[in-house]
This record gives structure tokens, C-alpha cells and sequence, in this order.
């Protein structure tokens, strides 16, 4: 096991890192979040994602405080710093998946499972963007996975903890990052006919997710209602009066 999985950390440690900081970021999304993250370093705000002096509200802010995290260690935020968190969330979905397909099956179904998801060039490009899609698959994966094994043992308190990385992942994108892994472990529930035994558990774990993201979103909230009163209320009527 420990050399099947040694051969896959080699393999996507090469694919996903080698030359990963030599070309330069891609318009549009790629200098997106580094400029963001540098701007949140600059302003010393980790809250508020900004893009160019704009408060910029489309996406959560998880990705670019992993760039920050990535720049800190490197020194800057540069191509590398920018795409190293998703090579490094690549990285680990592959060992998952092995993980899971050694539970699945054996071995040798997890080893094919990872060289397969690792050789796949939609994920290896993925793997060397700076984009927040690799990110956001492997928090939604790692919810699954939790819960499969979770289910496995039949032990329900750690059933409903393996829904907290869907908070890290609503964080990362947006509330998807919860519908789907819940959707798959509902199903997955039905199929077993585990469903009557797990519903409340799979309830708790949902909210526990969801508060947990709520909490990093209270400051935010608070900065979109004030910008709505500014923007769309008191700037109109304070600009016709003058």
C-alpha cells in the first residue's frame, strides 16, 4: 500500500509542481486572485476581498487567504504563491481517492482510481490554474469521504463532524459546496437504507457546516448592508440635494 501510494505522490508531485511558477498568470481569473489576495495584504483587511479599490463580493475569500498563506512561506505573492493551493488540494484529492477506492475495493482499485484521476488533463490543468475549483472539490470530496467512513464504522458523532470542510468549502465558492457532498451522502443513504438511523445526524451536520460558515461571514454581511445604505440610498439622495 505505502509504495502504491508513494508511486502517486511522486506522479502528481511532478505534474502539479514542476515549472508550476513559470508562466505567468492567465486573464481573467488567475490575476484575479492574486490581486485580491495582495490587496488584502496590503490593506492588512483579511475580511474584505478587494479587487483593483473595490469591495468585490462575487466570491468568498478563502482562496486568496490561501494565496496569502502560500505567499508567506514563498516570501511574495508571485505565480507560484498563486497557484501552490491548488496543486496542493489536488494533491490531496488524488491521495483521497486512492484512500477511498482502497475502502471501495483493494489496493489495486485505489492505485488505478488516483493514477487515473492524476493523468486526467481537465484535473491537471485544474491543478496548475489559480482558480478556486480545485480547492472547492477537495473540501466537498473530503465531506464525503468523511462520512463514507463515518457510516463504515457506524459511528454517528463523527458523522456529523465530517460535514464541517462543507463550511470551508462554501467559504471557497459558495453554497454548493454543501448541496452537493450532502446530496451524494442523502442518496448514498437511501441506498443502504441507512437513512432513518442517519436523518437527524445528517440534519446536525448540515447546520454545524452552516454555522460554522456563518461565522466567517458576519463582518462581510455587515460591509454589504453598509454598502447598500451608501450606494443605493443615502448617495442618490445626497447627490440630488446638492
Amino acid at each position: 500500500m505505502k509504495l502504491r501510494l508513494a508511486v502517486l505522490i511522486i506522479l502528481a508531485g511532478i505534474l502539479f509542481f514542476f515549472n508550476l511558477g513559470v508562466t505567468s498568470l492567465w486573464d481573467p481569473d488567475e490575476p484575479r486572485q492574486a490581486i485580491m489576495a495582495r490587496e488584502m495584504m496590503d490593506r492588512g483587511d483579511y475580511i474584505r476581498p478587494y479587487l483593483n479599490g473595490i469591495p468585490y463580493l462575487e466570491k468568498p475569500p478563502f482562496y486568496s487567504w490561501m494565496i496569502i498563506a502560500a505567499a508567506r512561506i514563498s516570501g511574495t505573492v508571485d505565480e507560484f504563491a498563486s497557484r501552490a493551493p491548488s496543486a496542493v488540494a489536488a494533491l490531496l484529492l488524488v491521495i483521497m481517492t486512492f484512500l477511498l477506492g482502497c475502502r471501495l475495493g483493494d489496493e489495486r482499485a485505489g492505485f488505478f482510481s488516483g493514477l487515473v484521476l492524476v493523468t486526467n488533463y481537465q484535473f491537471l490543468s485544474n491543478a496548475r490554474e489559480s482558480v478556486m475549483d480545485m480547492t472547492f472539490a477537495f473540501f466537498i470530496g473530503l465531506v464525503i469521504y468523511l462520512a463514507f467512513v463515518s457510516l463504515e464504522k457506524d459511528k454517528r458523532l463523527s458523522f456529523v463532524l465530517s460535514f464541517i470542510p462543507g463550511a470551508f468549502a462554501i467559504l471557497t465558492k459558495g453554497p454548493a459546496g454543501l448541496v452537493i457532498p450532502v446530496g451524494v451522502v442523502f442518496f448514498y443513504l437511501i441506498y443502504k437504507r441507512s437513512l432513518r438511523r442517519y436523518i437527524v445526524p445528517l440534519v446536525a451536520g448540515c447546520l454545524l457546516a452552516t454555522c460554522s460558515e456563518a461565522c466567517g461571514y458576519v463582518q462581510v454581511m455587515f460591509d454589504i448592508f453598509s454598502y447598500f445604505l451608501y450606494h443605493i440610498v443615502h448617495y442618490p439622495y445626497g447627490h440630488r440635494r446638492k
